[in-house]
């Protein structure tokens, strides 16, 4: 996906020349038909022409400033499509890049360590809250190490992310356990009429305010080479914690004596992951920003294969089709043996 941005070179407090990109994508409002699929939705949406990716009203404010957000090179960043295992991958990264301060891990919850940049496209939200400003500007003006995370790809963040030293991970999930995750979101139980067709409906039509997942997979496959870039499946994780674990402090340049290693993977046992109070979203739930359910949670079983007690049964040639269709436009993307058998695909 080719991106045309344009750069002005501008002085920076401390006198070098730096450049200011131009948002490279005009927006547009829904039309009537993707406003009648999206009337569940709690807020206004519109589409980033030339792209598959709609967006809250609120990104429209800071978009500039997102793609204008520079990394520094000792930051950790986590891009990854909403409920791909983002919330795991963040507490291994965080700890790992902390030399393991469980400490501070435990007593700060991970919306103010480990930062979503982009939610400040929700003026005066609970995260805004939380950090006293929003994300991006708060990220800006720490002097502590950065950790930060992004439900948008690469084509709405800083030009230069791969070139700058800082280290990036890019998680991914099967995308039918990816969808299935999704309709059980917390956020979804405060919404009226909500229902997985609905949310399929939405998906199938480019039209879910998160990005779109296709999209960002194929950004992170075509960068896939670049030694700052770490693509990781949630599978992986799942079928080999201590390889994944592993696999992430090497490319970080950590080492973990055993003892280290085991006490970090006792740490993230999905048992003691959903105990975890700075993990949990607690406090999302009880501002009223999440709803609570038998049905919704914020951390779930995080296993394989789930969809097939989720996904309705007619509803599953469909998605395939949709699946295949869509691995096939992504050029040389390697679909590894995990996703085939938890996805069903032959």
């Amino acid at each position: 996906m080719e991106n045309h941005y344009f750069s002005l070179e501008l002085k920076s407090d401390c006198g070098k020349m730096t450049k200011k990109y131009s948002f490279p994508y005009e927006m547009r409002d829904l039309t009537d038909e993707e406003k009648d699929i999206l009337s569940y939705w709690p807020e206004e949406i519109f589409k980033l022409i030339g792209t598959r990716t709609c967006c809250p009203i609120g990104f429209k404010g800071i978009a500039e400033d997102i793609l204008n957000f520079k990394p520094r090179p000792d930051d950790i960043w986590l891009i990854g499509y909403p409920r791909a295992g983002t919330s795991l991958t963040q507490e291994i990264l965080y700890l790992l890049g902390t030399d393991l301060n469980y400490e501070k891990a435990a007593s700060t919850i991970m919306d103010i360590r480990f930062p979503v940049l982009h939610c400040g496209q929700r003026p005066n939200s609970e995260f805004e809250k939380i950090l006293g400003a929003p994300p991006h500007l708060y990220l800006e003006n720490t002097r502590e190490k950065r950790f930060i995370k992004s439900h948008y790809g690469f084509n709405l963040l800083h030009p230069e992310i791969l070139d700058i030293g800082c280290k990036v991970i890019f998680i991914a999930r099967n995308p039918k356990d990816n969808i299935c995750s999704v309709a059980r979101f917390p956020f979804f139980a405060n919404v009226p009429g909500f229902n997985f067709k609905k949310l399929w409906n939405t998906i199938e039509h480019d039209l879910l305010p998160f990005g779109n997942y296709f999209e960002m997979l194929q950004e992170a496959w075509e960068r896939r080479n670049n030694k700052n870039l770490l693509i990781l499946y949630y599978e992986e994780i799942n079928k080999d914690k201590k390889a994944a674990v592993l696999k992430i402090a090497d490319f970080l340049g950590k080492k973990l004596t055993d003892d280290q290693l085991q006490t970090l993977l006792k740490h993230i046992d999905i048992d003691n992951f959903k105990k975890n109070k700075s993990l949990n979203n607690d406090h999302l739930v009880e501002s009223g920003f999440f709803g609570k359910d038998d049905k919704s949670s914020f951390i779930r079983q995080g296993k394989d294969g789930g969809w097939r007690n989720d996904i309705p049964e007619e509803l599953v040639a469909e998605i395939d089709h949709w699946i295949k269709n869509n691995f096939q436009s992504i050029p040389d993307v390697d679909i590894i043996e995990q996703w085939k058998l938890a996805m069903d695909l032959k």
